[in-house]
């Protein structure tokens, strides 16, 4: 019996689009976006694209015309070769054949949101680790946001402060990640168990070799950045707990040390690394419960926003301030979301863009 081919397949349906005109900032949650009351609709002609890594070919849908919230209704499936599968879904204007917006899907992302929307109604039985094949895969209704100046690499570019021009508009300007709309599908990616819960496992196709470019460097050099605060936060921490600052600290790292030194046997000392993994997993672990994670991109956005802000500047004939603007967060609301989860230490940050609606002139 010939073998499968791949890890799975996709299957995605494309229900409808709903596009904006004025573009909200990359910061900024889908959820409040579809909640807003200063959306104004984009109308024109539209049609859906889809392609993805590793291939040349595309799929489309037809083209709705005359309307800012198409209804397409198409279904496309897809053999996903790989787990580090990426899928570009572009809504198209069809007069110019310029991407609206564009969201990333990609295959290890689908499967990890599937078990977790499983795991919320299901629950997590030994039963389920034990027989998957039990539970059956269905289709489920996502959003997703369509953003401008995506490129391949996902979460790499919405954190991308520079600006661009809109083929609408020369004079026109927007940042990389605003959110123009979104796009309604359902989608459902069934993994091939049998890659590894049969009794002759076979090893799933490994992921291309990427083409050495300027884009493959800049997500290099984003990925050694990011591995390099974090050891630089490893360190300062470490300078902290010696420097006696916070004396309980420092005589209670001390005590535990000597403890170790004594109590420890040498022989042992090959479970170190081990135990060092162990520990570091159960702290990503409680990052990734507390939404962290999002936290950190979102502390690297703030970051990006004001250095780029410094660099702005706009060419004024006469300038004079006219007032003072004083904000000041109050309370918030609806803080928990699917995203980050229980709310611990939640903040609120306002961000001023001075030249976002200034003219040129």
């Amino acid at each position: 019996m010939p073998r499968k081919e791949g890890i799975g397949k996709l299957r995605l349906r494309i229900i409808s689009a709903h596009l904006l005109k004025r573009a909200f900032p990359p910061e900024i949650e889908l959820i409040d976006v579809m909640n807003s009351g200063r959306k104004v609709p984009r109308s024109g002609d539209h049609y859906v694209r889809v392609s993805w890594t590793g291939s040349k070919d595309t799929k489309r849908t037809r083209t709705i015309f005359q309307t800012s919230k198409p209804l397409f209704e198409e279904e496309m499936n897809f053999i996903v070769d790989h787990y580090g599968l990426e899928y570009r879904v572009e809504v198209i204007d069809a007069n110019t054949d310029r991407p609206v917006g564009i969201s990333l899907i990609t295959a290890q992302g689908v499967l990890q949101w599937q078990r977790d929307q499983t795991s919320v109604e299901q629950g997590i039985t030994l039963s389920s680790i034990m027989h998957p094949h039990k539970e059956k895969v269905k289709r489920r209704r996502m959003a997703l946001e369509l953003r401008t100046g995506v490129k391949d690499g996902f979460g790499l570019n919405f954190y991308n402060s520079k600006s661009q021009e809109t083929a609408a508009s020369k004079k026109e300007r927007t940042r990389a990640g605003e959110i123009m709309g979104w796009i309604e599908v359902d989608i459902c990616l069934e993994e091939d168990l049998d890659l590894i819960y049969s009794s002759d496992p076979r090893q799933c196709a490994p992921r291309p070799v990427e083409d050495f470019n300027v884009e493959l460097i800049q997500l290099h050099i984003a990925r050694i950045g990011a591995i390099v605060d974090d050891i630089s936060k490893v360190i300062k921490a470490y300078n902290h707990m010696v420097s006696w600052k916070d004396p309980k600290l420092t005589l209670s790292s001390f005590i535990i040390l000597v403890a170790t030194c004594v109590m420890f046997d040498a022989e042992y000392i090959g479970s170190l690394p081990i135990f060092c993994l162990l520990v570091l997993m159960v702290h990503l672990a409680r990052i990734r419960i507390r939404g962290d994670f999002k936290s950190k991109w979102i502390h690297k956005e703030k970051k990006a926003r004001i250095e780029a802000e410094k660099k702005m500047a706009v060419n004024y004939s006469v300038h004079r301030p006219t007032g003072r603007l004083e904000v000041q967060v109050l309370q918030g609301k609806n803080l928990r979301s699917r995203e980050l989860g229980i709310p611990g230490t939640p903040f609120a940050s306002v961000l001023w863009d001075p030249t976002r609606f200034a003219s040129e002139r």
